[in-house]
């Protein structure tokens, strides 16, 4: 199954080349009495960051911002703005770029230890 994308805008087209990456947790917490974790996540512009475990269920909003997410099995490249959701099922992957600095809220379960 390939990464579903529920999005506010239209397909994008291929990616642009882009700097260095830097990816920093602003917060992240296990939900009391469940087995999921929560984190908001930073990317500055330029950042490339791959969403997807094996063995893990991973959704992502997209809070503030302006990026692309690729979907590593189809190819297929989608814009991301504030209130894009996405999710990556176990074995699925992403490559998100931010274009301009992005905040992200993560949920992941399994909740990683």
């Amino acid at each position: 199954m390939a990464v579903a994308v529920l999005a506010k805008s239209p397909p994008a087209g291929p990616s642009r080349a882009l700097r260095a990456s830097r990816e920093i947790p602003r917060l992240s917490m296990p939900l009391p009495g469940s087995d999921v974790a929560v984190s908001e996540v930073e990317l500055a512009a330029g950042t490339r960051a791959t969403y997807g475990q094996p063995e893990r269920l991973e959704i992502l909003y997209c809070m503030d911002g302006l990026g692309e997410l690729t979907d590593n099995e189809t190819g297929d490249h989608h814009a991301v703005v504030a209130g894009t959701l996405w999710i990556a099922t176990p074995g699925t992957s992403a490559e998100l770029i931010a274009f301009r600095g992005m905040r992200v809220m993560r949920v992941v379960a399994p909740a990683v230890r």
